[in-house]
């Protein structure tokens, strides 16, 4: 009787892993003197001249040699690969990403790449947002931004009411090559507290906003949508000491309030006049209806 045995054999089909790694993808606040390191590791063993690794295109180490300055080591790990740790020639450009490349082979000719970025200094953020023209928001950003089609399209920029705020509809985004850090938001409706988040948008580097400083809480005090200021204008004319006092009130003001702002500003000016020209004891104001002077 003949025995038949059945082997399984794993075959190794996948190349070195390529982690962890520092800095991380997408990290921002880099300091631009970074040493780059990562950990290669496969069953079947690395192939340490296989190893190629360029930083921003910069070739730093290949055929198990650093390369145009870099200082590389590479120390043999217990996982069958290496731990690398890169010090460019150079220090980084400060701001904008930083690229990384590391390809690698094992012993049964499986590749493996990686690219990926992080970013030195920090990226476009949202600053503050303020609202003190009426059917105005000025939003402000840490650095200049690419004030393009793409930074005006109204969509990119999401007002939300917080609690029980009427609704505000985004009209028109402005822009300045004078201010390229603001962005003027044109709107109507509004009058509570609200959030304004920002998507979308780059800076003058191409950079994309930083979506964890993309959000921030502010007040509307001056809708989108108000009536304009009503300007009162009285002329009061005392030979030589012509005086014109304006009044600047909103439709929130009572006209009585108007009225007594108007005559106490006409009377201090009128005392300070007579007073200069040396006309005696000051006017005094009368109540509210009553007679005057």
């Amino acid at each position: 009787m003949s025995v038949v045995h059945q082997y399984t054999v794993e075959s190794d089909l996948t190349g070195p892993s390529i982690a962890p790694v520092s800095p991380l993808a997408n990290d921002v606040d880099v300091a631009v003197d970074t040493v780059i390191t990562f950990k290669l590791e496969d069953p079947s063993s690395v192939v340490l001249s296989t190893v190629v690794v360029q930083v921003n295109g910069l070739l730093v180490y290949s055929a198990s040699s650093e390369q145009n300055g870099a200082t590389v080591t590479a120390t043999a790990n217990d996982a069958g690969g290496f731990d690398f740790s890169v010090a460019l020639p150079a220090s980084l450009p400060d701001g904008g990403p930083q690229a990384v490349y590391v390809s690698a082979d094992d012993t049964l000719a499986n590749t493996s790449t990686l690219l990926y970025t992080f970013f030195t200094g920090v990226k476009p953020r949202l600053v503050s947002v303020d609202n003190t023209v009426a059917g105005i928001i000025v939003a402000r950003f840490n650095e200049p931004m690419t004030l393009d089609s793409v930074f005006r399209r109204i969509q990119n920029y999401v007002i939300t009411a917080l609690g029980s705020g009427s609704a505000v509809t985004v009209t028109e985004i402005r822009t300045s090559t004078a201010q390229p850090d603001v962005a003027t938001i044109v709107f109507e409706g509004g009058g509570s507290s609200y959030e304004l988040v920002v998507t979308g948008v780059l800076d003058a580097e191409g950079n994309s906003i930083d979506l964890d400083y993309n959000t921030l809480a502010f007040e509307i005090g001056l809708p989108g949508g108000d009536t304009a200021p009503i300007v009162h204008v009285f002329d009061t004319v005392f030979g030589p000491m012509g005086i014109t006092q304006r009044v600047i009130s909103r439709r929130t003001v009572e006209k009585l309030v108007v009225n007594r702002a108007i005559d106490v500003a006409i009377r201090e000016q009128l005392n300070q006049r007579l007073e200069a020209y040396g006309a005696g004891a000051p006017l005094r104001s009368g109540k509210d209806g009553g007679r005057r002077g």
